[in-house]
């Protein structure tokens, strides 16, 4: 990509949404460890997880592509919404009789009970969130990331908003927010399991870490 070619910053519209699936299923290769015929609908599931929650969603544009995505929640549903939205959702795959066909996306419903465990164990409440933060391979290392996360934390202080939280994970760019001096409050491993139920031999870590913002 040319350096001079102009960054666009604006909100997200439905027309963006399929590039922003496949921004989601290249970040976190869900090609490489799901089934093909999952790989989308299980992308689906944690993209509209993250924005169904949102009230800003921004993205970053460059020559009519998306090259990044940021969404941010302000206290719009209480964590016991998600929390029963998701059950809710996995009584239904249950009795589509799909759950049981796929070991992976049970293991992974489990790791969204991790997120809602560590937001548990903090004690704390936060008056917003960072529910996705993506920068597409090909576009990093141009001060996207960065201004993207800028645009979130100025809407949150524009709203009054004191401090925040957000989960991320081992295998994403966690230094990112170790770089913006975000504290890490609370992390937990998790073996992943194959077919036959052998959990790998190295854990996947999810973080909780929060932020302070200046009012």
């Amino acid at each position: 990509m040319k350096m001079k070619e102009e960054v666009v910053y604006r909100k997200m519209v439905d027309a963006d949404y399929q590039e922003v699936l496949e921004m989601v299923i290249e970040t976190w290769n869900y090609r490489e460890w799901i089934e093909k015929p999952l790989v989308k609908p299980m992308a689906e599931f944690f993209l509209c997880d993250l924005l169904v929650g949102a009230d800003d969603v921004f993205v970053a544009v460059i020559a009519d592509k998306v090259a990044g995505i940021v969404a941010t929640s302000h206290e719009q549903w209480s964590r016991l919404q998600y929390v029963w939205q998701r059950r809710q959702l996995k009584a239904l795959l249950q009795l589509a009789g799909f759950e049981d066909k796929n070991y992976i996306f049970a293991q992974y419903m489990e790791t969204m009970n991790i997120d809602e465990e560590l937001l548990a164990l903090s004690g704390k409440k936060y008056g917003g969130a960072l529910n996705l933060l993506i920068v597409k391979e090909g576009y990093q290392g141009l001060g996207i990331g960065g201004k993207l996360y800028k645009h979130f934390y100025d809407y949150l202080q524009g709203l009054g908003v004191k401090n925040f939280y957000l989960f991320t994970d081992n295998s994403s760019n966690f230094k990112f927010y170790d770089h913006k001096r975000l504290t890490r409050v609370n992390q937990k491993n998790f073996f992943w399991k194959d077919k036959d139920g052998e959990p790998h031999k190295k854990p996947e870590i999810y973080y909780l870490y929060e932020g302070n913002i200046t009012i």
